[in-house]
């Protein structure tokens, strides 16, 4: 998940990412990347107010701004994926 200024669509999403149905699993994890100058209520939002029930979640707060390409490439790490 990639964030950065629109808070109510955070919300918003989050809201059918959460009631989905995922039939009763407890290992989908969230990871949230919130890019640099984004919005203070957002990473409030995600660090305090968002419970994700389906896993973990993890946060990435950028310290500049990369914006959303350069985002979504350094987003995946190969050496952390799991192998099934």
């Amino acid at each position: 998940m990639f964030a950065w200024k629109r808070l109510a669509s955070l919300q918003r999403l989050m809201g059918d990412l959460i009631g989905a149905d995922y039939l009763g699993r407890k290992d989908i994890d969230l990871h949230i990347f919130i890019d640099g100058e984004g919005e203070e209520q957002v990473e409030q939002y995600v660090r305090e107010e968002l419970h994700w029930p389906h896993g973990n979640k993890s946060i990435v707060v950028r310290s500049a701004r990369l914006g959303l390409a350069q985002n979504i490439v350094t987003s995946w790490d190969p050496l952390v994926e799991k192998t099934n």
